[in-house]
């Protein structure tokens, strides 16, 4: 195979070549810098790299309280959650700040594999992404 040929597959055809365990893109939200929000975003950063979310997904870490707020205010999200929730039709799973910082009933893993279990299970069933969540 020629090195022009070898070239262009590798840019036409980039799922091809990407692995399995390649992790989706964590962002930080409500804050001015990275390093401001580091307390959450390293961790979910670390969580997310050893999970199965899609490669093409983003978790948003909602670094201030007020933005948090605003978002369960929203009509498109239509429930109120502590920790955090998953817009399937846009890839992006939003996941609070606040569940870094204190002792709550789950923890962030276990909040992030629960939202994994909805985009897995590809619905809004609480028992079905619970269900997914404990068994891996």
């Amino acid at each position: 195979m020629s090195t022009l040929k070898a070239v262009c597959i590798l840019l036409l055809c980039p799922a091809l070549f990407t692995s399995p365990g390649r992790s989706a893109t964590v962002i930080a939200a409500g804050t001015k810098t990275v390093d401001a929000c580091s307390f959450a975003v390293k961790p979910t950063a670390e969580i997310v790299s050893h999970l199965p979310y899609p490669a093409n997904w983003k978790v948003v870490v909602v670094c201030n309280e007020n933005v948090w707020d605003t978002l369960m205010r929203q009509s498109k999200v239509g429930f109120i959650s502590d920790y955090a929730f998953t817009l399937q039709p846009n890839h992006v799973t939003f996941i609070r700040g606040r569940v870094f910082i204190e002792r709550m009933r789950y923890t962030p893993e276990q909040a992030l594999k629960h939202e994994l279990g909805h985009i897995m299970c590809k619905c809004d069933s609480e028992d079905t992404a619970w269900a997914w969540a404990e068994k891996h």
